[in-house]
């Protein structure tokens, strides 16, 4: 099980805070900065206000961010299906 909940946001940048839960213990963490970006200008500028205000819902809490994913078959050459 994968947990993601959103632990800052700010102007322009916001930050995820992800665990890996295996056999009921946590096996992982991580977290990552994610930031707004115009590829035309090739710059960071700031979030919408909309992209905020759902990032601002989601904060502190991982209640619709967690999911959870099973390894999937391979095909006998090995590589996934």
């Amino acid at each position: 099980e994968v947990r993601t909940r959103c632990s800052r946001v700010g102007t322009k940048r916001f930050e995820l805070q992800h665990e890996i839960h295996a056999g009921g213990r946590l096996a992982a963490e991580a977290k990552s900065g994610l930031v707004g970006y115009d590829c035309d200008r090739r710059q960071s500028v700031p979030l919408s206000g909309e992209v905020r205000g759902r990032l601002a819902r989601q904060r502190g809490s991982s209640t619709g961010l967690t999911w959870s994913c099973t390894r999937r078959p391979s095909t006998s050459a090995g590589t996934p299906m």
